[in-house]
């Protein structure tokens, strides 16, 4: 069999059927995966940087999902596609559903009562259709529209980023464990507020 370079040890293991390419694959080292880390802010920038896509002039609907975002930490595809269905009012309570969860199970979310006031807000964008933050056409918002809100902004950040500030404190925290972040935190501020 004449010799050949191979690109990695998968490629190997695609490419050479023969006991020669078993051994080749497994002599050969896995290709190492770097964690691609999303664009945060510092903790302490966040309040600003929320006051300034508020300010905005931007749709209101991207300004609502935005804030809602940041005050629950969700992904950006949870809160874009959320329903009216899922806001439990009363009990200040989002739960998102499995099918949208990247762990497969439905999630409980807190709601401070700045986030029930920003549900409020969307509730002028109502259309029937059952979304909380529709787009103006009605239909599920854009991913593109956060970062592109942002950008606009000069905010040098992802909306997923947004999540890490917020995270890190309460990983594993139980509904019940941690009631609400009742604000974010403002320029100055050292630490959120934890009701």
């Amino acid at each position: 069999m004449p010799f050949t370079w191979l690109p990695s040890a998968s490629t190997a293991r695609k490419t050479l059927a023969e006991p020669e390419g078993d051994a080749i694959a497994a002599a050969l080292p896995k290709a190492a995966v770097r964690k691609q880390h999303m664009r945060a802010l510092p903790h302490a920038e966040v309040g600003a940087a929320l006051e300034r896509v508020k300010g905005s002039g931007a749709y209101l609907g991207t300004r609502l999902v935005f804030e809602f975002l940041v005050l629950t930490a969700a992904r950006s595809g949870e809160v874009r596609n959320a329903r009216w269905t899922e806001i439990d009012r009363d009990g200040a309570v989002w739960t998102a559903p499995a099918e949208r969860m990247k762990a497969g199970r439905a999630h409980r979310v807190p709601l401070s009562p700045r986030a029930l006031a920003v549900l409020d807000g969307a509730a002028e964008l109502c259309d029937g259709q059952g979304l909380v933050f529709p787009s103006p056409t009605g239909r599920v918002l854009n991913h593109a529209a956060l970062t592109d809100l942002l950008h606009g902004l000069g905010i040098d950040a992802v909306a997923h980023g947004f999540r890490s500030g917020v995270r890190r404190p309460f990983a594993g925290a139980s509904l019940g464990a941690v009631e609400a972040v009742s604000r974010i935190p403002e320029a100055g501020d050292d630490v959120a507020v934890i009701v």
